[in-house]
């Protein structure tokens, strides 16, 4: 079997107790996190490092996880790694809690191009297939979980959590890089198995990071959301259960092509997290709305710097909400958690008891200076 064939079928390394190689010192750049928190108040998180950037065939997956809230998290518990002798590059991790409480461990992963440029970077971003796969596990108290062994559910790329209808299915849009329309899988038995759709035709280029979210509104209809290169999210709807889709078009919501979240709060508000009046990747926001997302008149500014990007946020039972993000990869490597509650952004600020803003719980390790204090990077 070819090399490139073998990361369709078979999965990227699954490491239970990680080296240390895979340590913080150990990394030069980090990014793209998720997060998800079990019934007991405990917070799962991971990301993606390894190699010097992305993509990098030394690219790896990480998980790690905090019982206090967020402020103290333990060293990787499991990652999922490239397999370079396969040309087989693992990355984005995408964590998810279902509604049997068993915590989803999602990775896409690709055939890596066998050509690198002068950096070392691959001249070809990825096979043109991608693979979805997952582990999961009802060990979430344990620090040693034990996993399923790893599934592929679906070609595509996975890059935001799934969403539970009315209906109890499940739908996730692991998105297609080759193809012209959006596309989304559909569970009707708890994640057992999935059936990969297509949705309506994309609006603008196809070879776009879609990372497409679908909330349900409360009249049942579905509306899906899209990253595009064209200023704004493009957006769908579904009137009957994802069977049909209306023709995709812009929407309303200005984005600078990146990662947003949007979900619905045990209050019934939407929240959406996104950029706002923005001037590339920065001013990053949290949104609230009480008609569907028709409008978003109340926002609180989470953070305003430069290379701030890919939330994802999970909602706690006393109503505060956690959002998880990255910033500057490739310099500082910043993961960084925000906390805060909808009367935060109802009055547009943070005053809520417990909230905050800018918490970095994970930075690689900073750049030292040599003797005449020009810039060298961290070594062990």
């Amino acid at each position: 079997m070819e090399k490139g064939k073998k990361a369709i079928t078979e999965p990227a390394a699954i490491i239970t107790e990680p080296g240390e190689q895979y340590a913080l010192e150990n990394r030069k750049w980090q990014g793209c996190p998720t997060l998800a928190r079990t019934p007991k108040g405990r917070l799962w998180a991971g990301w993606y490092s390894g190699g010097i950037c992305e993509p990098d065939e030394r690219n790896y997956n990480l998980l790690v996880y905090s019982d206090d809230g967020g402020i103290i998290w333990s060293d990787p518990v499991l990652v999922i790694d490239s397999r370079p002798e396969l040309h087989l590059r693992a990355m984005d991790i995408q964590v998810w809690m279902d509604p049997a409480d068993r915590l989803w461990v999602f990775w896409t992963q690709t055939a890596d191009s066998e050509q690198k440029d002068e950096n070392g970077r691959c001249l070809e971003y990825a096979d043109g297939i991608f693979g979805v796969w997952a582990v999961t596990t009802m060990d979430t108290a344990s620090s040693k979980p034990s996993w399923t062994q790893p599934v592929r559910i679906s070609d595509g790329f996975l890059r935001c959590r799934p969403t539970v209808l009315s209906n109890r299915k499940i739908i996730m849009c692991p998105y297609d890089w080759i193809h012209d329309r959006y596309t989304y899988n559909i569970s009707s038995d708890n994640g057992d198995s999935w059936m990969r759709c297509l949705g309506p035709v994309k609006t603008g280029s196809r070879c776009c990071f879609d990372e497409t979210m679908i909330i349900e509104r409360k009249d049942g209809i579905l509306w899906m959301l899209a990253r595009t290169v064209q200023g704004a999210l493009a957006q769908s709807f579904s009137c009957d259960g994802a069977q049909s889709w209306l023709p995709a078009g812009l929407s309303r919501i200005a984005n600078p092509s990146s990662r947003f979240w949007i979900g619905r709060l045990s209050s019934g508000r939407m929240l959406l997290i996104n950029h706002h009046n923005f001037t590339g990747r920065n001013r990053l926001a949290a949104f609230l709305s009480e008609d569907e997302g028709e409008t978003w008149p109340w926002m609180l500014l989470l953070d305003e710097r430069c290379n701030v990007s890919y939330p994802d946020a999970v909602e706690c039972p006393d109503g505060s909400i956690l959002c998880i993000y990255d910033r500057d990869r490739i310099g500082t490597g910043e993961i960084l958690l925000a906390k805060f509650t909808e009367s935060d952004i109802l009055s547009g600020k943070v005053g809520s008891r417990g909230s905050f803003l800018k918490r970095t719980i994970c930075r690689c390790p900073p750049l030292v200076q040599d003797q005449d204090h020009s810039e060298v990077s961290y070594e062990k």
